[in-house]
């Protein structure tokens, strides 16, 4: 419930994502940023996986699973297809 005149606002709590340590290759800081950005943006939209416990360490492997789970609800097919290619 909002005051008069107020617009009511809904608050986001970010509470998956708890990092301690970024792992190689993406401990560059240029990569490491980017790479916090996809995690964060994901846990907003609602794109991290049930299954992923809550992030500690940005590794390949999280960010692939971010990536599967956007994927599937339809976002960035093409990421996922590039980050594929890639292993």
């Amino acid at each position: 419930m909002s005051a008069p005149g107020y617009p009511s606002v809904t608050v986001w709590t970010m509470t998956r994502i708890r990092l301690r340590s970024v792992a190689e290759p993406l401990d560059r800081p240029e990569v490491a940023w980017e790479a916090v950005r996809l995690l964060t943006t994901a846990e907003a939209l609602g794109l991290l996986p049930a299954s992923l416990e809550p992030v500690e360490t940005v590794d390949v492997p999280v960010l692939r699973a971010v990536l599967k789970e956007a994927a599937a609800a339809g976002v960035g097919r093409q990421a996922l297809a590039e980050a594929e290619s890639r292993r």
